[in-house]
């Protein structure tokens, strides 16, 4: 039943698998003493801790499942056994964002850009200060909006594929 993989050949099956299962509970923690039931437990390990030490309690607590990269005496289909916890949560967030088709990263930073932009030619408070203008700031600001349009569209598109995706649970189940 374990079945242990290197982050860079992490095991499709169990990747997702530990997907499948993050859709279900999205909810991620690494701290048992703010885990509540149902999120998934990461036991990141450090040079003063080791959270692989807290796997059992999390299940106790009701943890939807629990990522270890050291065997706790336990196995069970909830329970991943892999070679290195912040590896495989870090696959399984870029998993994540290979699920939606649009830029979030690209498009909140040319906002960045733009408020930056504006901060410093517009409000006269960056060494370029070259004055406020009301049309440079509209047209700042008409970007702005746009920008925000793109990033509520694409939260409601992931919004509605994930109830359905609920809702093709439920129908199965």
């Amino acid at each position: 039943m374990w079945q242990v993989c290197n982050l860079v050949y992490l095991c499709s099956m169990q990747l997702d698998r530990l997907y499948a299962l993050y859709k279900q509970y999205p909810k991620v923690q690494t701290d048992t003493r703010a885990l509540a039931p149902y999120e998934l437990f990461f036991a990141l390990k450090g040079p003063s801790f080791n959270g692989n030490l807290f796997a059992r309690k999390a299940l106790e607590m009701g943890a939807a499942g629990v990522v270890i990269d050291e065997p706790i005496g336990i196995e069970a289909d909830n329970i991943f056994l892999v070679q290195d916890v912040l590896e495989t949560l870090q696959a399984l967030a870029l998993h994540h964002r290979r699920q939606f088709k649009i830029p979030f990263i690209a498009i909140t930073g040319s906002m960045v850009t733009a408020w930056s932009w504006f901060g410093t030619n517009q409000l006269g408070v960056g060494l370029h200060a070259y004055g406020f203008n009301n049309a440079l700031a509209s047209g700042c600001t008409t970007f702005w909006l746009s920008q925000l349009f793109l990033v509520v569209l694409a939260i409601i598109v992931s919004l509605k594929d994930r109830t359905d995706a609920l809702a093709a649970r439920q129908n199965r189940g």
